[in-house]
């Protein structure tokens, strides 16, 4: 599993507080841009998901193709 940031319900208009959230400190973010996950260190745990109150992360396949 891979966690999946929807662009068009992340506002990318502040720190994401998923950053903190994160056990293995897999999301990262430039700015106010979207954030990205690491998959080499990301553990599919949901913390982010659970946590995200925009609905913006989600978990899909790793094969499965991105929202947009």
């Amino acid at each position: 599993m891979a966690v999946r940031i929807d662009p068009g319900l992340c506002p990318q208009n502040h720190r994401c507080p998923m950053i903190d959230v994160c056990p293995v400190e897999a999301i990262s973010q430039e700015g106010f841009a979207l954030p990205t996950v690491d998959p080499e260190r990301c553990i599919s745990c949901g913390q982010c998901v659970a946590g995200c109150g925009k609905g913006a992360m989600s978990l899909a396949d790793d094969d499965a193709p991105a929202r947009s």
